[in-house]
């Protein structure tokens, strides 16, 4: 799994990049709401704290799980520039994918207290270097990329103007993403605090008349794991929503469907511990297992954990498979 996490300066600028974290203050008068005695809400943090709070809680959670990596968009050589200084994103990313890598991600970020956080949004790019690095993996294992971000992509690779690149939208970004899915490459899609509005036609930096929110649900759709229904990316409104998505990913990630490899000689006496050999009639409502059916002799022989044995598999990352030979009469 390749982290893409935007690190542009609206994650920390002054009026956009503080939100209510916790959920105490939608009215934004620095009182908590709903509490008789007017007390006094939480201070407003920055977007890149929680994410920094949350990829912690996250790579910490599934480092015995998952083999991860993560790549900047920009990186931290970006500048506060209205120049191609403001998008560089490394060819290599800053964290190459290995497994128990989550003390290695938490150094190679910026802290969460950070506020030199600088440059543009180059996603595309982003994803272009989390694809490299996952192509260059050969290994068997599934390969995902994570999306995060706050704004529209610009800092098109092509653009031929300052303006071009900071207040066009780049749409390079779901075409990369559109292609590693083709590859086989799917990328899950999370927004911070994304806004359903067209943006004003200024020159601040940020792509005119573009509807972030629709975008991303482009994107989503083009990675090829979209959610169910109209809002097709993971729109967060605050930590622990960002928490929630990105543990929400990670479990599907963690797919409880299993290919049995190397192939048992004798699949009927196959054994899922604590669940023995017995297979589950309907795994919609029975805790266990169960073959997946073969469509064609070709296909790889997999089962399907079910119920409690499937949650138990997301949160341990581990599961005992016994192959056994027939019983002599």
């Amino acid at each position: 799994v390749m982290l893409v996490l935007d690190k542009s300066g609206s994650m920390v600028a002054d009026q956009t990049g503080f939100w209510d974290h916790d959920a105490d203050d939608a009215d934004n008068d620095g009182i908590k709401d709903g509490d008789p005695m007017m007390g006094p809400a939480t201070p407003r943090i920055t977007r890149w704290s929680s994410l920094h709070s949350v990829v912690d809680f996250i790579v910490t959670s599934f480092n015995e799980k998952m083999n991860l990596g993560a790549a900047l968009f920009p990186s931290t050589a970006a500048l506060s520039k209205y120049t191609e200084a403001a998008c560089p994103v490394s060819a290599v990313p800053e964290v190459k994918v290995a497994p128990m890598n989550a003390a290695t991600i938490l150094a190679a970020i910026p802290g969460a207290d950070a506020l030199d956080l600088r440059g543009g949004t180059p996603a595309a790019a982003g994803i272009t270097t989390a694809v490299g690095e996952l192509q260059s993996i050969v290994d068997g294992q599934p390969q995902f990329i994570v999306l995060v971000t706050d704004g529209a992509a610009n800092c098109a690779s092509d653009a031929a103007t300052a303006s071009e690149r900071f207040e066009s939208y780049d749409e390079h970004l779901p075409e990369v993403v559109a292609q590693a899915n083709a590859d086989k490459i799917p990328t899950f899609v999370v927004g911070i605090d994304i806004k359903d509005v067209v943006s004003p036609t200024i020159q601040d930096g940020n792509p005119d008349a573009t509807n972030t929110y629709e975008k991303l649900n482009l994107v989503a759709d083009a990675g090829g794991v979209p959610r169910p229904g109209a809002e097709k990316f993971y729109n967060t409104t605050n930590q622990q929503e960002l928490q929630d998505a990105l543990n929400m990913i990670s479990m599907q990630i963690l797919s409880c469907t299993i290919d049995l490899d190397p192939l048992p000689k004798y699949p009927d006496n196959v054994e899922v511990s604590p669940y023995g050999g017995m297979q589950v009639k309907d795994c919609m409502t029975e805790d266990g297992w169960q073959y997946v059916p073969q469509m064609n002799p070709d296909d790889p022989l997999q089962i399907q954990l079910c119920g409690q044995a499937c949650a138990d598999f997301q949160m341990s990352g581990k599961l005992d498979v016994q192959y056994r030979c027939p019983q002599s009469g």
